[in-house]
């Protein structure tokens, strides 16, 4: 289901595939990972724009084309909109970093050192030490707030 060759599924390559919406075989929804905008450094769940698809993905037009598809044969498109996660360069976090009264500042877990048990609890603890970074506009740490919530 890759359109152009690039070893990445997109949305023409969905749409290329019309036995794919032909046999429906009791389904009635197919739930989308994030698509939009992102520099791909936590699969693609590091969102830098809402608005936009990734060109890996196609265009906004394309995405229509296919969610039209889908509706047209009676399946639902679910989007996992993930607005917990932004990329660092995503406009509110880059708000955030530069400006301490930044609306968006407390959108981010900030501190001046790295708490004793910074990663305890982290749901991706092999990636939390890359995420973690000192910004010297803010001369404070950033840390991830997904957390495992506890049983």
């Amino acid at each position: 289901m890759d359109s152009d060759g690039d070893g990445t599924g997109d949305f023409r390559g969905l749409m290329r595939r019309p036995r794919l919406f032909a046999w429906t075989g009791g389904v009635t929804a197919i739930w989308l990972m994030p698509f939009q905008t992102s520099p791909c450094r936590d699969d693609g769940y590091d969102i830098s724009d809402y608005y936009n698809v990734d060109p890996r993905y196609g265009t906004l037009g394309d995405f229509i084309e296919f969610t039209h598809g889908a509706k047209q044969r009676g399946i639902r498109v679910l989007i996992d909109l993930v607005v917990n996660h932004t990329s660092d360069q995503h406009p509110w976090f880059k708000q955030a970093r530069s400006d301490p009264n930044s609306k968006y500042r407390n959108w981010y877990v900030w501190s001046k050192k790295r708490p004793p048990q910074a990663t305890k609890g982290m749901v991706f603890p092999r990636r939390t030490k890359n995420h973690v970074e000192l910004r010297s506009r803010s001369q404070s740490l950033v840390f991830p707030s997904i957390l495992r919530l506890p049983a």
